[in-house]
């Protein structure tokens, strides 16, 4: 059987081992290591005892020094761009002729094309998680051995859960379509349109949308308005789905009727899954009617921000939006969407061209939320 001593030195040694496959230890720690290294064979020939406290002392260092990489591997990844480091929840968008790389500290990266928005919802030691708004990135993320790969990037009602690969991911907010076109690995890909998630692999090139199809103008305008009439006349009938609503014995004749006796959680459960199906009709029409019968609620503060964001994000209606988030920071100040809604008006004014409320509206963010995600476009917005 090893004694005590071997059993320790062996253990140094492996420990050593592990070390040396570090590719980039750091310099500090490669020259502490160094020395200790050769202060062990210096002192070989010297008794056991003492041969046993330097073995302890090396295993110590060692083992410090697995900690120190160990901590390294555990901190969120890092981004940025070429105007510099950004946070999670940053707007990263890329202007017209002007690509936009995104650098992770991990090798991963991003190539936004032109027109295209996105954001870093947050990040991980192992990824981050990537919100597709509008356009289209090409997308390569690196595979990180011993500490695990996991990547999630959200378009729309769609997510593409990545491990490490290449491809191209496209999102059209006005018409709800996805394009994911691989060029290496494979990911898995979902929707709430999906009966199941898929595995996308190969060079495969994959074209889905939720939005159902298109109603006749007329039919459109008719339900677009059904939400602030007192009465609607026959309409096909509605069954809402099991799992989103709770149904009542006698169902109504149509989604817009069944909005104006529906209970105020039933009307945010509807327009909540109408609007990640794609039917914008639909999530407006119960949007509407739970702020007229509902005023005053927070959920009627909050359809506002949401008809906000159905106005910016799927209709490309810009003063819309901006109607909808200023009303959202009339009616909640202090709100938990206050932030939000603030940039979102700010970004809205600006899309409007309408430069002198953008500054205004880019000033008073600046003042309450000087290092919040919106801020670097605010300050842009001063700068122009």
């Amino acid at each position: 059987m090893d004694s005590p001593q071997t059993n320790l030195m062996q253990f140094g040694e492996c420990v050593q081992d592990a070390l040396e496959a570090e590719t980039s230890p750091n310099e500090q720690l490669r020259a502490a290591r160094t020395q200790l290294l050769e202060r062990v064979t210096t002192e070989q020939r010297r008794t056991p005892k003492l041969r046993l406290r330097l073995a302890l002392f090396g295993g110590l260092a060692t083992l410090a020094t697995a900690a120190a990489i160990m901590f390294t591997w555990s901190r969120p990844i890092a981004f940025e761009t070429a105007s510099g480091k950004h946070d999670a929840g940053d707007v990263l968008e890329a202007l017209q002729h002007q690509p936009t790389y995104v650098h992770f500290s991990e090798g991963s990266q991003l190539l936004l094309h032109d027109g295209t928005r996105a954001r870093v919802l947050e990040t991980h030691a192992r990824g981050a998680r990537v919100l597709l708004e509008n356009g289209a990135a090409d997308v390569s993320i690196v595979h990180r051995s011993g500490t695990g790969t996991r990547w999630r990037f959200e378009a729309g009602p769609f997510q593409v859960l990545v491990t490490g690969t290449q491809f191209k991911l496209a999102w059209h907010a006005a018409s709800q379509s996805l394009v994911l076109s691989m060029r290496s690995g494979s990911v898995e890909l979902s929707g709430a349109c999906l009966p199941a998630p898929r595995v996308v692999a190969g060079r495969e090139t994959v074209r889905l949308s939720c939005a159902k199809p298109a109603q006749p103008a007329s039919e459109t305008r008719a339900a677009e308005s059904a939400a602030t009439a007192t009465s609607v006349g026959a309409q096909p009938a509605y069954r809402a789905p099991a799992n989103a609503v709770r149904e009542s014995a006698a169902q109504p004749r149509s989604f817009e009727s069944g909005c104006e006796t529906a209970s105020k959680a039933d009307l945010v459960a509807w327009a909540n899954r109408e609007r990640l199906a794609g039917s914008v009709v639909r999530a407006r029409s119960a949007l509407l009617t739970l702020r007229k019968r509902f005023g005053g609620s927070n959920e009627a503060a909050t359809a506002a921000f949401t008809l906000g964001r159905i106005a910016y994000d799927q209709r490309a209606d810009y003063a819309e939006a901006a109607r909808w988030f200023a009303t959202y920071l009339e009616e909640q100040p202090a709100g938990p969407l206050m932030g939000d809604a603030a940039g979102r008006l700010l970004e809205a004014r600006a899309r409007l061209g309408d430069r002198a409320a953008a500054r205004r509206d880019a000033q008073a963010y600046l003042r309450r939320f000087p290092e919040g995600p919106y801020a670097s476009q605010a300050k842009r917005i001063l700068s122009e």
